[in-house]
């Protein structure tokens, strides 16, 4: 009876032990799994919510996609639609458009031809004015030259100068001059009268104005150390008695420089020419000059 009392008492221990072993391993459990379940929750929670994320964000895509779409349609309606009214008006005024610049560069040509008709007319004015002053200057030179008388004047040594022999002494048909032509050896004024008057008693003032040559030639003598005294102590005595002087070299410059030309009389009777295409002109430009301050 005790053996089986003992049997029974140690069995009920052993089964309290196991159930108290059993409900330990079953607490521990419980709390290894819920770590396990809630990090396992919050993982699931975590993808969700980017779920939702990336969803709302390719929502909002979608829509801002839709409405470029729209208004991308809406804009190029409106250019097909401005293009279709722009095609219209252009043919539907293009006639008109075109009348009107065909009127306008018309009235432009017109215009500018009438410009250049009164340019060519005051052109042609212009040109026939010049040649009747020519004409008319012409004709006082003429007059001028009749009534008026030159006296050249060369070196003895050398020979006659083609320009003042071509213009003075051959004596177009256009042009003639009252000359008389001298050929002395020094510039001496004593000369001068000496060889005038052997010539038909003739004086330097019987003429209006003198022209000296000057230009380079073989032999000549007026050049040097004292040709600049002798220059102008020679046209001095020509213009102190109110005879112009028209000076001719085409190598050696008149002295007008030197400090010994202020002492030089009547200065606006005297000229000097380098160019031998200027001769004739500065001769009437003298002889003008000799006759508007004739007394």
């Amino acid at each position: 009876m005790k053996k089986t009392l003992f049997i029974i008492s140690l069995s009920v221990l052993l089964i309290a032990q196991q159930k108290n072993k059993d409900i330990q391993e079953a607490s521990i459990a419980k709390k290894n799994y819920e770590p396990q379940l809630e990090q396992k929750l919050g993982e699931k929670v975590n993808s969700l919510h980017e779920d939702i994320l990336n969803n709302k964000e390719q929502t909002l895509e979608n829509k801002n996609n839709i409405s470029n779409l729209f208004i991308t349609k809406l804009g190029t309606q409106g250019l097909l639609i401005s293009l279709f009214f722009s095609v219209l008006g252009f043919f539907g005024l293009g006639y008109y458009l075109k009348q009107y610049l065909k009127k306008k560069i018309n009235k432009n040509v017109i215009s500018l031809e009438r410009e250049c008709d009164i340019s060519i007319k005051k052109v042609e004015k212009i040109k026939d004015d010049t040649i009747l002053r020519i004409q008319n200057t012409e004709k006082l030179n003429k007059d001028l030259r009749t009534k008026s008388q030159i006296l050249l004047i060369s070196e003895t040594s050398t020979p006659v100068n083609d320009t003042i022999e071509h213009i003075f002494e051959k004596e177009s048909a256009k042009v003639a001059f009252n000359c008389v032509h001298i050929r002395i050896k020094e510039l001496s004024f004593k000369q001068v009268k000496t060889v005038l008057a052997n010539k038909g008693n003739l004086l330097p003032s019987d003429f209006n104005m003198m022209v000296l040559d000057n230009c380079d030639a073989e032999n000549r003598y007026w050049e040097g150390e004292h040709y600049t005294r002798n220059i102008l102590n020679f046209t001095a005595e020509f213009l102190t008695r109110k005879v112009g002087v028209l000076y001719f070299s085409n190598d050696q410059r008149f002295p007008s420089r030197d400090i010994a030309f202020r002492n030089v009389p009547n200065r606006y009777l005297l000229d000097y020419v380098n160019s031998h295409a200027h001769l004739y002109a500065n001769t009437m430009n003298v002889l003008k000059l000799q006759n508007l301050y004739k007394e």
